[in-house]
């Protein structure tokens, strides 16, 4: 009896299981084709990816390789081709050696608005770095009240171009003839606990020779 029971039983299963897939089985199929579709696009994606990167490390290192073969023009070119100042990877190290590279030759202007584009599309150590080179570039030329400004976030606790952005700013100080100031500020980086000791050594020699 209990056999007959079981068998009626499993029929019903079967039945009820018939009914169910009879009603979402699409359904089912559906989200399984969307899955599968996922992880081939996601898996497609990352290798897309890979790709860009060897391809862009690729760009780099060629044009690296014609700077220092001594072709300054071509390695220029292929770096402008790659760089992107808002970018990230290979396309932002692009813009920063294309800058420094501008800049050696004496186009200080577009080395400093290559840097500016950096510094303005983000947050970040590298999009401050780009700050710090455009007021490097700028000392002699630029409004000091505006470099200076620029430069204060950048020296406050905690940045990791404090010493640096102070060192610009008691320079700029010193062109203004702000001694004071100036004074005050090679004292700290001199005093300062954790300054590179290359930056110690100009802020010492810029007291000894504002204090005479």
């Amino acid at each position: 009896m209990s056999d007959i029971f079981r068998e009626v039983d499993e029929e019903i299963r079967k039945e009820r299981y018939a009914t169910l897939w009879k009603k979402y089985g699409a359904y089912v199929i559906a989200l399984a084709v969307v899955i599968v579709l996922a992880v081939a696009g996601y898996q497609g994606w990352q290798q897309w990816q890979r790709s860009q990167a060897l391809e862009a490390a690729d760009s780099y290192n060629a044009a690296v390789a014609q700077l220092q073969q001594g072709n300054t023009e071509q390695g220029l070119q292929r770096l402008a081709e790659m760089a992107d100042p808002s970018g990230d990877g290979y396309a932002l190290l692009a813009s920063f050696r294309q800058a420094d590279l501008l800049a050696e030759q004496g186009e200080t202007q577009q080395a400093v608005q290559i840097w500016n584009e950096i510094a303005g599309s983000g947050d970040g150590p590298l999009r401050q770095l780009a700050d710090i080179f455009a007021v490097m570039h700028q000392v002699d030329s630029g409004d000091p009240d505006q470099l200076a400004s620029r430069l204060q976030p950048l020296a406050d606790e905690g940045s990791p171009y404090r010493w640096t952005a102070m060192e610009l700013q008691a320079t700029l100080a010193y062109k203004q003839g702000d001694d004071d100031r100036a004074i005050d500020l090679f004292k700290q980086i001199a005093d300062g606990g954790d300054v590179p000791p290359a930056q110690r050594r100009r802020a010492t020699q810029m007291l000894e020779l504002l204090q005479e």
